[in-house]
């Protein structure tokens, strides 16, 4: 009979799995938790499961009053409270301070580069007027005058306007000698249209006195509209469109909104502090004391919250900051816990699979110790002598046998016939045929699951390395590929764990059933019918029922007859 070599498979039994096998996805790095997944979620496969006990509920015969449904739910309550409370409390810091951050650096430079609100009411006024003048010159109020003295006219206005705002006005004459031309004889025309086009438009003293008086009305008006502006508002402009003269302008948002709007924004870090009931709902000194830093004489107002100190950052930056490096706290403790405790069931899961490895490699050892105690049983019984060193042997000699003698009856001849030699081949084929059939399939996923297994441990004990690093990156990374794995269910979970420890249980169960079946079943015994004992060799490898009964002399004789040379 051919001999059959021990299969390797039992080398690679290190670690039986009983979920699907992990798989990692390639990080990318996150400064801040994104929806409701991972270690940020409240869902059952979320991260809070990960946390050893949070779905193992009490009872039993010692706890006569229990709930499983509300300790479950406290599970899920303790994590929400205890760790995603607090990660959301800091997000919320984040997220103010930097509205707070984005809307004083457009409070302070929406007005086409300048505050929203008044700074200094006199260059504004100015500024406004400015816009209205030019805009006037450059209007048709003139294209009506007599373009022999339209452009004298518009000069004039805007010289006039011009000296004004430079306090430059004079009761001087700007024009000796102009009036010869108003009181010279007309000898083209009539006289009297002469005299009395003095005193209209068609005279450029009366047409520019007519136009500065509108450009002083337009003016007055561009003043009012924003005196009302700031009254409104209280102080802020309102956000509008068509630029700085205040007579094209449209308005956007009203002053008194972007007044309010403001207010809150700043004061949110106050009221955040002034409404703190709960875990993790504390804010820093400096978020909460924006509104403090620009209401003070030496703050800067809104305007000094955004200016570097010297060397140092803004307060507004330095606020930003600090929340920042709170929310990046919370969610590396958050990060931590879960990795812990991920680590914790991993290992543990580990050790139960490797106890279940541990079982099917002691099965296989007493397969194979079986099987040669049988093949002990069987030579000590077919062979005479010992084996030769070429592995043969002499067989056990017949029974001699009589032969009535017809001349001599009373005396009878005997026959002893004589012993055959034997070409002993032992083998392994007998246990390698139910490894083949009951563990093999097993031993397999074993083998393709064992480095997969410690891919998980590697990388979790990686991770917590990351985490607790001082590389904010490696910190972000990490914490982003954990979050992706428990999105996944790529992580074994307790109530797996403990699903391992009920499948550890059967194991060992069903091996040792298989054990004894086995053997009684080559020694000639039938498992599922005891009474079926001393069975003879069926001359099968695969169940290989009886071949192993040495005290069956069919059985005996079918392995001389095998061995026989």
């Amino acid at each position: 009979m051919k001999k059959v070599k021990l299969s390797n498979i039992v080398l690679s039994i290190l670690f039986f799995a009983l979920a699907p096998a992990l798989a990692f996805a390639d990080s990318t790095s996150v400064t801040l938790p994104q929806g409701f997944s991972g270690i940020f979620s409240c869902n059952q496969d979320g991260a809070y499961a990960m946390s050893v006990g949070a779905l193992g509920a009490t009872g039993g015969i010692y706890v006569p009053v229990a709930d499983a449904t509300v300790e479950l739910n406290t599970g899920t309550l303790v994590y929400k409270e205890c760790v995603l409370r607090e990660i959301v409390d800091a997000q919320r810091q984040v997220a103010t301070a930097g509205v707070l951050q984005r809307n004083d650096s457009q409070i302070l430079t929406s007005r086409n580069g300048s505050p929203q609100f008044s700074v200094n009411r006199l260059q504004e006024r100015q500024s406004a007027n400015n816009q209205i003048a030019s805009d006037f010159v450059k209007s048709s109020a003139f294209n009506s005058l007599d373009p022999a003295i339209q452009q004298s006219v518009k000069q004039a206005v805007a010289q006039n306007y011009i000296n004004g705002m430079n306090a430059m006005a004079s009761v001087a004459c700007a024009y000796p000698g102009a009036t010869a031309d108003f009181t010279s004889a007309n000898t083209s025309g009539y006289i009297f249209d002469d005299i009395r086009a003095i005193g209209s438009p068609c005279n450029p003293i009366i047409a520019y006195q007519d136009e500065n008086d509108i450009l002083g009305t337009q003016i007055g008006e561009g003043d009012s509209i924003l005196d009302a502006e700031l009254s409104e508002g209280q102080g802020y402009y309102p956000v509008t469109s068509g630029g700085l003269n205040p007579l094209a302008q449209q308005v956007v948002t009203p002053g008194s909104f972007v007044n309010s709007s403001f207010t809150q924004i700043a004061q949110s870090p106050f009221n955040q502090l002034q409404n703190a009931n709960d875990l993790g709902q504390m804010v820093n000194a400096l978020f909460a004391g924006v509104s403090t830093q620009i209401t003070s004489p030496t703050g800067g107002g809104i305007n000094g919250i955004s200016q570097p100190i010297g060397s140092t950052p803004s307060y507004l930056q330095q606020a930003v900051t600090a929340t920042a490096q709170n929310l990046q706290g919370q969610i590396i403790n958050a990060a931590v816990a879960n990795l812990t405790s991920a680590l914790q069931v991993e290992e543990a899961y580990f050790n139960i699979m490797n106890s279940i490895a541990q079982t099917l490699i002691s099965t296989i050892a007493q397969l194979r110790s079986a099987e040669n105690q049988c093949w002990q049983k069987i030579i000590q019984n077919v062979c005479a002598t010992p084996i030769a060193a070429d592995g043969t042997c002499t067989a056990v000699t017949p029974a001699c046998s009589t032969t009535p003698d017809p001349n001599n009856p009373d005396a009878p001849v005997p026959t002893c016939p004589t012993a055959p030699k034997l070409k002993v081949a032992t083998s392994t084929a007998f246990s390698q045929a139910v490894i083949d059939s009951q563990i093999t399939a097993t031993a397999q996923i074993v083998a393709n699951n064992s480095s997969t297994s410690k891919q998980a441990l590697n990388l979790l004990n990686g991770l917590i390395q990351s985490v607790t690093g001082s590389n904010v990156d490696a910190q972000a990374s990490a914490i982003a590929q954990l979050n992706q794995l428990v999105a996944n269910n790529l992580l074994h979970t307790q109530p797996q764990a403990n699903a391992a420890q009920q499948q550890q249980n059967a194991v060992q169960g069903s091996m040792q059933t298989l054990l004894t079946n086995t053997i009684n079943l080559w020694a000639g015994t039938n498992p599922n019918d005891t009474t079926q004992t001393n069975l003879p060799w069926d001359g099968t490898v695969s169940p290989g029922a009886g071949w192993c009964d040495f005290q069956s002399q069919s059985t005996l004789q079918q392995w001389e007859q095998k061995w026989q040379i």
